[in-house]
């Protein structure tokens, strides 16, 4: 990161191509692990996973409706294990975003140039990433079997719309209504975190990445 900062290269550019490094030591450490010490890191997560289903399908043993129970646990069993690459992938992505934060503010003290990331408020998905999206949920429907790429796409496109809608409404509450600014992350933590409204804000970056609904806000 520093040597990509001491280089003037953007900060977008930054956060992009360390993640991107991040990833690719991660899976060669993964790798030595596994050869150097025969110590499987994904294996430990599928067993941690399989130990965590087990445990909660124990607690509703005679159950009414244990067999429904059971089945919606396995599917969520599925579903995290076919996921761990994406998410792995949001972790990377999320720590080293919260590094540049930091390395932003250290170099700031000492008056180096550093460019900042843009404001929150104006991120939003490239406007291709909505046409992927699209593919990708066409494939999976009509193939009907779920598939570990395919899924991982949606998954982290579903992420980046997730993030993009929270930037919208951000804009809205602080450059149309005028709240402040933590009034309007207190109401954004909500809006993420409530079930009715969580799905929601993937569907408003969908539509802000195809229509850049910020020039009606504006």
């Amino acid at each position: 990161m520093g040597y990509l900062i001491s280089k003037k290269r953007k900060a977008s550019e930054v956060l992009l191509d360390v993640t991107a490094l991040s990833i690719v030591g991660m899976v060669g450490i993964f790798y030595l692990l596994k050869l150097a010490f025969n110590v499987d890191i994904m294996a430990h997560f599928f067993k941690a996973i399989d130990a965590a289903v087990a445990n909660i399908s124990s607690s509703y043993k005679g159950h009414p409706n244990f067999s429904m129970i059971q089945s919606n646990l396995l599917s969520i069993k599925q579903m995290l294990e076919m996921t761990i690459p994406a998410s792995l992938i949001i972790a990377v992505l999320l720590m080293v975003w919260l590094n540049y934060l930091l390395v932003y503010r250290i170099l700031k003290t000492q008056h180096f140039n550093i460019e900042p990331l843009p404001p929150f408020d104006e991120w939003k998905m490239p406007y291709i990433t909505g046409w992927i999206f699209i593919v990708a949920l066409l494939y999976q429907y009509f193939t009907k079997e779920p598939n570990l790429i395919i899924t991982n796409i949606v998954v982290l496109l579903s992420f980046g719309f997730t993030v993009g809608g929270l930037a919208l409404i951000k804009f809205y509450l602080t450059r149309k209504l005028n709240m402040n600014s933590w009034g309007a992350n207190l109401l954004l933590v909500f809006l993420l975190f409530f079930p009715l409204t969580s799905w929601l804000l993937a569907v408003v970056g969908i539509a802000d990445t195809s229509l850049d609904l910020r020039k009606y806000l504006r």
